[in-house]
């Protein structure tokens, strides 16, 4: 906006100052006109007064000298030359201008020309014609000096019209430029912060002044919302306590032999339920950011070590530790169904690659890449993802559909990816076959003095 507002000003001065250059340039050229045709005009006069007719009725000049002061020639009646200025013989426009029967007056080669018929008798008739002349040169010299010195100063005027409007679009706008500032350092999770610009009745105070009270408003609608979630998940979590406890129960029972299989199954799937309604109360209460980190080398090596065999894992892990600005709950919450759903279709082996932040960290599509960010790429060596019901890859995070044709539920991975969201990182399908892969990215957070599980 700043650059468009200065262009436009600059544009504006220099049309000014062009139109004002051509005003000049017509004004001047007109009133020099107006001055060399006077001085012809006076010096035709001037040479008509030395002039007579003889006793034959021709022009002759008083004195008998055919030799007149300045660029003035007398032709007579017939055009032929009576007297005229030095011995040069008259130019071409001046032989032109010799017959003419009226005042007449031209401009050639950068020279004017007046020619006035001749009448030396009071009501008589014109017995020749005068021709005087006169250079412009020095008319032109003068004109364009001017033109050159004005154009100067509309040149500087419009240099500092350009850096006026800068300084004061800049000193204008300063406030809107500390507002994207501000707006560009906050998160998520800086629900309190405000804009707050110094008081005042301008159209930007008011704008700040707006979109704080829109913030404000913004800020309520999410607290609203984690209080509501934490208090779903908070309810939630008694009976489920309590359906854990009774199957726990059924199990001690001695004729609870035969559904010691489904009991068990009840418990792990309370687990389950459990676990997700502890990464809802996580998000809500935003336990993620500067103020939490986890070593991701860690989260990974145990949720690998927690998990069945075959299929073999194979790990590709920093040497030290990889600081996440997450907590390691959350950070298993994102990582746990991935692996499942790779240790579940892998046919062999799965790989798990974690690469720590720096610009080496590449980005793709859904995939954000650079300095402070943890990438986590997740392969296995299953048939793929089946991608005919699929408008594309990525609808496997929200269709519920899973990497194959076998039985079961991507609510696993759907989740996945909104706590992954939630972090400030991603979860994409960065090849969809040959091997899948899975992609996590993560926040990094600056390194601990002593690494500890938040």
């Amino acid at each position: 906006m700043q650059a468009r507002l200065v262009r436009s000003a600059t544009v504006a001065t220099a049309v000014a100052v062009l139109v004002m250059l051509g005003v000049v340039s017509l004004v001047v050229t007109h009133q020099t006109r107006d001055v060399v045709d006077a001085e012809l005009a006076s010096r035709l006069s001037a040479v008509q007064t030395a002039l007579a007719l003889d006793s034959s009725g021709d022009v002759v000049v008083g004195g008998g000298s055919a030799q007149l002061v300045g660029d003035v020639w007398v032709f007579d009646r017939g055009g032929s030359l009576v007297a005229g200025s030095g011995t040069t013989e008259p130019p071409d426009p001046v032989r032109a201008l010799s017959r003419t029967g009226t005042e007449r007056g031209e401009v050639a080669g950068g020279t004017a020309y007046l020619a006035r018929p001749l009448v030396l008798s009071r009501g008589g008739d014109a017995v020749g014609v005068a021709v005087a002349s006169a250079s412009l040169a020095p008319y032109r010299t003068s004109r364009d000096a001017l033109l050159i010195g004005l154009g100067t100063v509309g040149l500087l005027l419009a240099v500092g019209a350009a850096l006026g409007t800068a300084w004061t679009v800049r000193r204008t706008l300063r406030p809107v430029h500390e507002m994207t500032v501000s707006a560009a350092e906050w998160s998520e999770r800086d629900l309190d912060r405000r804009f707050d610009l110094d008081e005042g009745d301008d159209e930007l105070s008011e704008l700040a002044r707006t979109l704080d009270g829109l913030l404000a408003k913004v800020a309520t609608a999410l607290r609203g919302e984690q209080r509501l979630t934490a208090e779903l998940a908070h309810e939630l979590r008694t009976p489920l306590t309590t359906i854990r406890m009774e199957a726990e129960l059924a199990m001690t029972h001695p004729a609870a032999a035969e559904l010691g299989a489904p009991l068990r199954t009840v418990v792990e799937q309370v687990d389950r339920l459990d676990a997700t309604i502890t990464t809802l109360i996580a998000l809500a209460r935003h336990e993620h950011g500067p103020g939490h980190r986890s070593d991701l080398v860690e989260v990974v090596g145990r949720q690998v070590a927690d998990r069945r065999r075959p299929p073999e894992w194979d790990l590709e892990l920093p040497r030290g530790p990889v600081w996440v600005a997450a907590s390691a709950d959350l950070v298993e919450r994102v990582l746990a169904p991935v692996l499942d759903n790779a240790a579940r279709y892998a046919a062999a082996r799965v790989g798990v690659v974690v690469v720590a932040s720096g610009p080496g960290v590449a980005g793709g599509p859904g995939v954000v890449g650079g300095p402070g960010v943890v990438r986590i790429d997740v392969r296995d060596d299953g048939p793929g993802i089946d991608l005919a019901d699929l408008d594309d890859v990525d609808d496997i995070f929200a269709s519920g559909v899973t990497d194959t044709a076998h039985d079961g539920a991507g609510l696993g991975l759907s989740l996945a990816r909104r706590v992954a969201d939630g972090l400030g990182g991603t979860l994409a399908v960065t090849s969809p076959s040959a091997p899948t892969t899975f992609t996590v990215t993560l926040p990094a957070a600056a390194p601990a003095s002593a690494p500890a599980r938040t």
